[in-house]
């Protein structure tokens, strides 16, 4: 097996996981070995712990008052106020892409704290942001083609996709 088709499948192990830990309220490791193995995805514990890690999952108290696996971070986007992500939403002015990299490009000002919401998101498909006054470089995880970036960050910011093609 190459580099390459490496990284490919461990993108989508742990999109998988991502997935499967925000659908599910599992207790166990052996939980998510079962589930991931009903997908066709057969690791590991230690992979898999380690898979966790990079995903920053943490075990948290749910609803039934038992501990569950749960994304860190993953509903800060959703705590914020309608009207400030409506003001980062529309303080975008373009995304292109260069090869596998996505430029995102805002008013004058915007583009930290438009990163930063894309950083709290904590989205598999990408790896990170570097952010400037007014443009941003996405970084995609290996193996993740254009058209999954841009699905998420149009989940991140409502109204993006009426805006950006």
């Amino acid at each position: 097996m190459n580099k390459y088709a490496f990284m490919k499948n461990r993108s989508q192990r742990l999109y998988a996981i991502q997935e499967i830990i925000k659908n599910s309220s599992l207790s166990t490791q052996e939980e998510i070995l079962t589930k991931l193995r009903l997908r066709g995805i057969h690791i590991n514990q230690a992979t898999l712990s380690r898979d966790l890690k990079l995903l920053k999952v943490s075990r948290l108290t749910g609803d039934s008052g038992r501990l569950v696996y749960g994304i860190s971070g993953a509903d800060d986007v959703k705590k914020a106020k309608n009207t400030d992500v409506l003001s980062l939403t529309e303080s975008i002015t373009s995304l292109d892409f260069a090869n596998t990299l996505a430029l995102l490009k805002t008013l004058p000002g915007y583009a930290s704290s438009v990163a930063v919401r894309i950083d709290q998101a904590n989205p598999i498909e990408i790896v990170g942001t570097i952010a400037g006054d007014d443009t941003i470089l996405i970084v995609p995880r290996e193996g993740i083609p254009r058209t999954q970036v841009k699905d998420r960050l149009f989940r991140i910011f409502p109204g993006l996709k009426s805006r950006i093609r």
